[in-house]
């Protein structure tokens, strides 16, 4: 969902960026020389913009996979000593999780 969200934003953002390039070349007043100054300008500046949104993102998504694979080992190691050790619900982890006692069958 929040992909989703996230392309649509883009593609609106540099739909517009493009639009109002192409209506800024069209209706400017100054010389060619100038509006291809401003346009290479506007051109780094766009392109250092998109490299750091896509760092940020890419930062994001590991971070997202980092804990993703944290969550998903520490399901699977609860599962397998669960499996293992039956569990004392009236005692609990730090987390609220219930206590495994070791030990016990």
């Amino acid at each position: 969902m929040q992909a989703t969200n996230w392309k649509r934003s883009t593609a609106a953002i540099v739909t517009g960026t493009l639009l109002g390039l192409g209506a800024g070349v069209i209706l400017a007043p100054q010389s060619g020389a100038q509006t291809r100054r401003q346009m290479r300008v506007l051109y780094e500046e766009a392109r250092e913009n998109l490299r750091n949104h896509a760092q940020d993102l890419g930062l994001r998504l590991n971070e997202t996979a980092k804990q993703t694979r944290s969550g998903f080992r520490h399901w699977l190691e609860e599962k397998l000593l669960a499996e293992r050790h039956p569990v004392n619900p009236q005692r609990t982890t730090v987390e609220g999780l219930p206590l495994v006692v070791s030990g016990s069958r």
